[in-house]
């Protein structure tokens, strides 16, 4: 279960992110900026 669980650890740290940080970091921002939106709506609806 351990060596399960740090194969995927260092495949997230390493792999995943090192590939997708862009895309990560602009999904991150669009996600955010689509909540705030919908805050908002919500507040003037």
């Amino acid at each position: 279960i351990k060596s399960k669980i740090s194969n995927i650890d260092l495949y997230d740290i390493g792999s995943y992110n090192s590939e997708s940080s862009d895309y990560n970091s602009t999904n991150a921002l669009t996600s955010q900026i689509s909540k705030s939106i919908e805050s908002n709506r919500k507040l003037t609806v």
